[in-house]
């Protein structure tokens, strides 16, 4: 959670509805609607939402406390049409206060892990595999579908790699680059049945893609040489990959946000059955 700083999320609880119409008109769906394709939810499920309550619990101690986190997180379950609320209590203590008051999902994150926890089952959402999926799912809408496509994946961290096997359930093609190589290596060996092809350079890489799923965790990898009037970027990395030159240029053809989407995917995943 380090990465992720007060200011880029200062603004977000005032922005929810914007952002959603931003989503319409660039992946034809608001924000609710992706989380559910995310999370392999039925949409239908949002009409169930305002049963679920959500506790949003503050974590006052490690190297990455980011001011008014917990506050968005349940702006964030509130614009799904979810009951929340901040724990009054913070820390254990605040996850103690949600077990209590019967709260259905709780969303906490120190250094090391940002989860959302179903209390009633059990069920634990990591916000890395979410957040992947949810920007594949955001990259399909982009671009019509991934189905027969082939997408290049920057960075083999985590979310690289969990983007890797939701591209490939969607039917899309995989090439890989990343300047550690042995993170690479260690995604064909991890995914063994995607068939993933490594990019020895990522100009070698971009010169054959024009589907883009930038998860590096560093600014400005993609800058204005590395896009055409093509090129389809879903960004879940934070901060974000692509710089402010290259995104005005993409326009409604960059997907990237802070937190939303992987939040959202988090919340439908942890609250409902998967179809």
């Amino acid at each position: 959670m380090t990465r992720l700083k007060s200011a880029d999320i200062e603004h977000l609880t005032t922005e929810l509805r914007a952002y959603d119409q931003r989503l319409r008109r660039s992946i034809g769906m608001p924000l609710a609607e992706l989380a559910c394709h995310g999370a392999g939810v039925s949409p239908d499920v949002t009409a169930r939402t305002g049963t679920v309550r959500v506790a949003a619990v503050p974590v006052t101690s490690g190297e990455g406390v980011i001011t008014h986190f917990s506050r968005t997180l349940a702006a964030i379950a509130a614009h799904l049409g979810f009951f929340a609320e901040v724990t009054e209590r913070c820390d254990i203590a605040g996850i103690a206060e949600a077990y209590r008051k019967g709260f259905d999902i709780i969303l906490a994150a120190d250094d090391t892990m940002f989860c959302a926890i179903n209390t009633k089952n059990g069920k634990v959402v990591d916000n890395s595999e979410a957040t992947a999926r949810g920007f594949v799912h955001g990259l399909a809408g982009l671009s019509g579908g991934l189905a027969g496509k082939s997408v290049l994946v920057l960075g083999c961290g985590p979310v690289g790699l969990a983007g890797i096997r939701a591209i490939v359930e969607l039917g899309g093609r995989v090439t890989v680059y990343d300047p550690v190589e042995s993170r690479c290596q260690a995604a064909v060996t991890a995914i063994p049945a995607a068939d993933i092809h490594v990019a020895a350079t990522l100009e070698e890489g971009l010169a054959d893609h024009s589907l883009l799923f930038e998860a590096t965790p560093a600014a400005n990898v993609l800058g204005v040489a590395s896009i055409s009037a093509e090129t389809c970027i879903a960004a879940p990395g934070v901060p974000c990959g692509v710089t402010d030159e290259a995104a005005a240029n993409l326009g409604l053809r960059l997907l990237w946000d802070p937190l939303q989407i992987g939040v959202a995917v988090m919340l439908m995943a942890a609250a409902f059955e998967k179809e």
